[in-house]
């Protein structure tokens, strides 16, 4: 790696001047062109392909942490459909509810019951079988790559380091999500009075902030 301002380190680039750090443009075109496969007219996924697809976008989310907000229903479908993946293998497939079976035997030693695991595991991921693109599931998809294609137009991915790392707060703080008043149990009060709200309107044992 060259000393310098401006570097890729594990794929991310790395921007010692202005401090911040975010994805190649390379790669969010890459992420776009698996996104435009799920088109309005496509009815269905595979596993592995959603898997591939949801990965890279958690990749970019580490350094854009606002779009994992927009990733829900892309995990609970790749979880529903890998379930549904091992329903289908476990009624089908002889050898899968074998080490299925051999994967939940308490009485198997580790190494089998890992190993087991593992084939279970690898088969229901790898399965082809193909799944329903639901309402939800059309609809985030279709505001990823809104937001992704916007990035290309002047939409930061960027982030500032300082805001990825993790410290010790310097202080706390409670809210609440009422406009004028704060409560604090048990029978102790800070309250801020709007204009025109009397003290006579106060809980006994109020304090006031005005």
């Amino acid at each position: 790696m060259l000393v310098n301002y401006f570097n890729k380190v594990l794929g991310v680039l790395v921007d010692t001047r202005r401090m911040d750090v975010g994805v190649p443009d390379a790669f969010v075109a890459d992420v776009l062109r698996l996104l435009r496969n799920y088109h309005p007219g496509r009815k269905s996924f595979q596993v592995r392909h959603m898997e591939q697809l949801t990965g890279k976008l958690i990749f970019i989310a580490g350094t854009a942490s606002w779009l994992k907000f927009l990733l829900p229903s892309l995990f609970t479908s790749v979880a529903a459909a890998v379930g549904a993946n091992y329903e289908y293998l476990a009624g089908s497939n002889k050898e899968f509810r074998r080490m299925l079976k051999l994967s939940r035997d308490p009485f198997a030693g580790e190494d089998n019951r890992s190993f087991a695991q593992g084939k279970t595991a690898k088969a229901a991921h790898a399965c082809r079988r193909t799944h329903f693109i639901n309402t939800t599931l059309r609809e985030e998809l279709h505001l990823i790559t809104k937001v992704l294609a916007a990035s290309r137009t002047g939409l930061s991915l960027r982030t500032p380091i300082a805001h990825l790392i993790r410290r010790d707060p310097s202080a706390c703080a409670w809210s609440d999500s009422c406009l004028y008043a704060a409560g604090e149990s048990p029978c102790r009060y800070t309250l801020h009075l709007s204009p025109g709200l009397t003290s006579s309107a106060l809980p006994q044992g109020a304090s006031v902030s005005t």
